[in-house]
């Protein structure tokens, strides 16, 4: 979120805020403000989740790229979120972090991971859902500004020109 990368990182217990300014050609220099909600995955604040995603605009699902159980979660994640939505349309990013790390680590090959978003895409479309895939790494600053970058461009685009 700042730019930085924290090896002490510690892992969001509940529900952290962050905002982010991200300027595009589009909103003439002036800087769009996201709100950034950093709900935990974890089941224990499993209820508190829907009050955050109901009035999303964007949903990021962020999974280790190295991690199996987190990559089998995906699914489970877009059918919260688009349950929730109930045919609300929302742009759903499946973001996989660490991607710093030999691809022979990855726990998912190119063709499973091509398989998975053609399918999720198909069946989210029918749900007004669009889904988005990014790969990045916080450690190396690969694709982080890129990912806020195309959420700002794609959330611009749906504002009327009148009201920018």
């Amino acid at each position: 979120m700042n730019d930085t990368f924290n090896k002490e990182y510690e892992e969001t217990l509940g529900v952290d805020l962050f905002t982010k300014t991200i300027s595009t050609e589009a909103d003439k220099g002036n800087g769009i403000r996201l709100q950034v909600w950093d709900t935990s995955g974890q089941e224990r604040f499993k209820a508190s989740i829907p009050s955050y995603i109901k009035d999303c605009h964007v949903a990021i699902i962020p999974f280790d790229c190295t991690n199996r159980q987190q990559y089998d979660s995906i699914d489970k994640w877009i059918k919260e979120v688009s349950m929730i939505r109930n045919n609300d349309e929302v742009w759903i990013y499946i973001v996989a972090t660490k991607c710093e790390k030999p691809l022979d680590s990855r726990c998912y090959t190119c063709i499973e991971m091509d398989t998975k978003l053609q399918t999720l895409q198909r069946q989210e479309s029918i749900n007004n859902n669009i889904i988005q895939y990014i790969e990045t790494s916080a450690k190396a600053g690969y694709s982080i500004r890129k990912l806020f970058y195309n959420i700002t461009s794609k959330l611009l685009a749906q504002v009327p020109p009148n009201k920018q």
